[in-house]
């Protein structure tokens, strides 16, 4: 009895062992399944074939790709998580979603609730640093003939894998910032997935004091290059001069970034795309994309040509339609043969074809899609606008402290003002600096330094009898406060522009041929940002010529009846009041600014281009432009 007993005991142990030999070895082979390259990302492999150094994309659509990257980020996650479900709250939670619906429905729907409306990129990015350390941990352990769990996170065993990646950098030259990205992977995984073990690899000491070390030891981070003005005229040439369509288009794409301070990638999917009435204020082509963040274009670059006008003839040219809603890329992938892909162009292929497109300019070879974006923001700083003005040109939401100026477009006309007024002043041939040092864009004052001007608040329209509403106080309140704030913002704006325009004026007097006392007087007009008539070179501030005019009766204009005008007297720009209108025809409302003029006026003023858009004596083409320069040159040689 005592025999069979002990050889029962030693046959239970033996199966035991092997259980435990069985149960090391299966998760071995799962580790092993899990870490091949191929079987790991079955997704990411039929994505793209490297064929001879070219990659061939999937012909995929953004939403397609965005899908199919969310996709096989979940199911990258659901594997380095099935290493060790106990480790992670998620992973906890996934094991029962297995448990009660095996075929992985419900533990998917859970693992895409928890990473909310993170980015896929990001998923595979911090899966692929995730995936690093668990290649590093397998071959480390198991070279000493032990298994153990990768999770939950050890702070000795990361800093152990913290050496070897230093020793991989040393070989390599390149990973200075693996040792940072692992960090930042464990923040994540702490946050979105609760893995155990993160506070104690973030709160060590070494570790961050490691990754810093060999941050600083990759240097000074290489820029892109910014793009000079020979390279902005080169690519208005190939829009409006060049031989192939597809180039034209690829030229006038880059040209929306360049102006829309934009990153390529802004440019993947737009919703639509809004073109406004040219020359006025607010003149510009918004472009809209996920999540409505406008992208506001200004209507005028460093050439004096209509490139957005250009722009649209050539969209349409290619066959393709603006007015569609949704948009999705503004560029699509062109193809060999001929027509266009579904999916955007990448930014790789968009950097190499900016390169082509430019060869043969100073630089270009370094060029890269970035200096797309960063290009007129550097302008900006050299020509001495204010940080809150380059924030918000480059959509920052370090603006006013807070996103909503981003989304806001309205909140944009200020900055687009400066720089619209920066544009002009490249295109009469000033220079940066000199324009930083003169001044000529400085006079825009921060509204917490300008005093506020004695502003008439316009009392609430009052409806009709039978369409009688109740506003709470809280809302007429709200209301009037808003008003007021746009009115001081308008006040602000035309006090810069006036100022701009008279530092404008002297910078004309060294850039023509005309002496300082006919720019004074007018007969040279200076064009301005605010859209006013560029006929306005037969106005004068001098009483004597008034009054010499008013005599010759050269010029008498009468107000149509039932009609008012009225001139801003900061501007001097006439505007068009129908009688018992509170607001002029181009919305603005009467305030103290505005004067009422006689019923018949005997000189020409400039004449807002909303309020009298069929004015006479426009110059609306290029023969209107050179006849108005020699007339002028004949009165200033008069």
């Amino acid at each position: 009895m005592k025999l069979n007993w002990c050889l029962a005991l030693t046959i239970s142990s033996f199966m035991m062992i092997l259980l435990c030999q069985a149960v090391r070895w299966f998760r071995s082979l799962h580790l092993r399944w899990l870490l091949n390259t191929r079987s790991f990302r079955p997704m990411e492999m039929s994505q793209h074939f490297k064929l001879n150094k070219t990659i061939l994309f999937r012909d995929l659509d953004y939403s397609e790709e965005k899908l199919e990257q969310l996709e096989l980020a979940c199911g990258k996650w659901m594997d380095i998580l099935s290493t060790h479900w106990e480790a992670s709250t998620v992973g906890k939670q996934i094991c029962q979603d297995l448990r009660s619906d095996p075929s992985g429905g419900e533990a998917v729907e859970t693992l895409k609730a928890c990473f909310g409306t993170k980015s896929p990129s990001t998923l595979l990015k911090r899966a692929a640093t995730l995936r690093k350390y668990l290649v590093w941990h397998y071959n480390e352990f198991n070279s000493r003939g032990v298994y153990v769990h990768a999770f939950p996170l050890v702070e000795s065993d990361v800093w152990s894998f913290f050496k070897w990646l230093r020793v991989e950098r040393q070989q390599k030259s390149r990973g200075f910032t693996t040792t940072s990205t692992f960090l930042e992977t464990v923040r994540f995984c702490k946050f979105t997935v609760g893995l155990q073990g993160c506070d104690e690899v973030l709160g060590s000491g070494r570790l961050l004091g490691f990754a810093a070390v060999e941050r600083r030891e990759k240097g000074p981070s290489s820029q892109a290059p910014i793009l000079e003005l020979v390279h902005l005229k080169k690519l208005h040439e190939i829009l409006s001069l060049g031989s192939d369509l597809i180039d034209r288009l690829g030229a006038g794409a880059m040209l929306v970034c360049i102006y829309g301070r934009a990153r390529w990638s802004d440019l993947r999917y737009i919703d639509h795309v809004d073109v406004e009435a040219r020359r006025n204020k607010t003149s510009a082509v918004g472009i809209r994309r996920e999540q409505y963040l406008p992208l506001v274009i200004p209507w005028e670059g460093v050439v004096s040509d209509d490139w957005i006008e250009v722009l649209l003839k050539v969209y349409q040219e290619a066959g393709l339609d603006m007015t569609k809603v949704p948009l999705g890329p503004f560029l699509p992938a062109p193809k060999i043969g001929g027509g266009f892909c579904a999916r955007p162009l990448s930014t790789q292929e968009a950097a190499r074809w900016l390169r082509l497109l430019l060869s043969g300019t100073p630089g270009s070879e370094k060029i890269r899609c970035h200096s797309l974006k960063a290009t007129l923001l550097n302008w900006c700083a050299k020509a001495g606008l204010d940080k809150e003005v380059r924030a918000v040109l480059g959509h920052h939401s370090t603006a006013l402290h807070g996103s909503d100026i981003v989304y806001l477009r309205e909140l944009q006309v200020r900055p687009l003002r400066k720089l619209q007024m920066l544009l002009k002043s490249i295109r009469i041939g000033l220079n940066l600096e000199d324009i930083a040092s003169q001044g000529t864009l400085l006079a825009a004052t921060p509204g917490a330094t300008t005093p506020r001007p004695n502003v008439f608040t316009p009392p609430l329209p009052v409806p009709a009898r039978g369409d009688q509403v109740h506003k709470p106080a809280e809302e007429q309140v709200v209301e009037q406060a808003v008003e007021l704030v746009n009115v001081e913002e308008e006040n602000e704006s035309i006090k810069e522009e006036i100022e701009n325009i008279t530092n404008l004026e002297a910078f004309a007097c060294d850039l023509s041929l005309f002496g300082e006392e006919a720019v004074r007087q007018g007969a040279v007009p200076i064009d301005s940002s605010s859209g006013s008539d560029e006929e306005s070179e037969s106005s004068s501030s001098s009483s004597d010529i008034l009054s010499s005019c008013r005599g010759k009766d050269s010029f008498r204009e009468v107000a149509p009846a039932g009609s008012v005008y009225y001139k801003h007297v900061k501007t001097s720009r006439v505007h068009h009041v129908r009688v018992g209108k509170e607001a002029t025809n181009c919305g603005k409302k009467l305030n103290e600014n505005f004067k009422e003029l006689e019923p018949v006026i005997y000189i020409r003023l400039p004449k807002c281009l909303i309020c009298f858009p069929s004015a006479e004596g426009r110059v609306r083409t290029r023969e209107d432009a050179i006849a108005r320069f020699d007339a002028a040159l004949k009165r200033a040689r008069v």
